[in-house]
C-alpha cells in the first residue's frame, strides 16, 4: 500500500509523518506552503465592492474591486465614492497571522480617510472588528493578529473626497 502511495506522490515529493503515520503529497523540505505562513495568492481570494462602483470613475478607469487583491501595490481599487466597503472571500478557511492594508496617499492625507475598519467572519454575515481607527496617517496599516477566518471586510469613509486602497495583503496558511 505504501509503495502505491509513494508512486502517486512522485513528481510532487512526499513527507512521511510517523505520529500519526501518514503520507502527505507535496514538497518534502521544511518551509513548504503546507507548513508555513505565506502571502495568499490572488487566486486564493475573491472580492466584491459593497459600495456601488461608478462605471466612469472606477471600472472604466481600471480601478475595480479586483485591484484590491491582484498582488500589485501599483494598482488602485476605488469605487468613485467617499466610502469603500470591500468583502474579500478566501478560498477556504485560513489561519492568518498578518494583514497589510496599503493605502498609499489615501492613508497619509487626512483629507481622505477619516475612519476605517477591518473585520472578519467565518460565514460572511456575522462580522467581528479586527482593527479600526481614524485616519491611518501612513501609507500602510499592518495588523499582526492571529486568527482563523474565511472572510475579510475592509471599510473606510472620508468627509467628502473619493477614496481607495491599493492592496490588501493577507499572510496565512490553509487550515487542514
Amino acid at each position: 500500500m505504501a509503495a502505491l502511495i509513494v508512486r502517486a506522490c512522485l513528481g510532487t515529493g512526499f513527507k512521511f509523518d510517523l505520529s500519526p503515520a501518514s503520507f502527505i503529497c507535496g514538497k518534502s523540505d521544511i518551509g513548504t506552503e503546507m507548513t508555513t505562513f505565506r502571502r495568499l495568492a490572488p487566486n486564493e481570494m475573491s472580492v466584491i465592492s459593497n459600495t456601488p462602483e461608478r462605471s466612469d470613475l472606477s471600472i472604466g478607469q481600471g480601478r475595480g474591486a479586483e485591484k484590491l487583491i491582484d498582488g500589485s501595490e501599483e494598482t488602485l481599487a476605488a469605487p468613485g465614492s467617499n466610502t469603500i466597503d470591500y468583502t474579500v472571500t478566501l478560498l477556504d478557511s485560513y489561519e492568518i497571522k498578518q494583514i497589510i492594508i496599503r493605502w498609499g496617499d489615501y492613508g497619509v492625507n487626512t483629507n481622505y480617510i477619516r475612519s476605517w475598519s477591518l473585520e472578519s467572519s467565518d460565514n460572511g454575515s456575522a462580522w467581528k472588528v479586527l482593527a479600526s481607527g481614524p485616519s491611518p496617517a501612513d501609507v500602510k496599516t499592518v495588523i499582526n493578529d492571529r486568527m482563523q477566518t474565511s472572510h475579510l471586510r475592509l471599510k473606510a469613509q472620508a468627509e467628502k473626497d473619493w477614496i481607495g486602497a491599493y492592496e490588501l495583503e493577507v499572510v496565512g496558511k490553509p487550515i487542514p
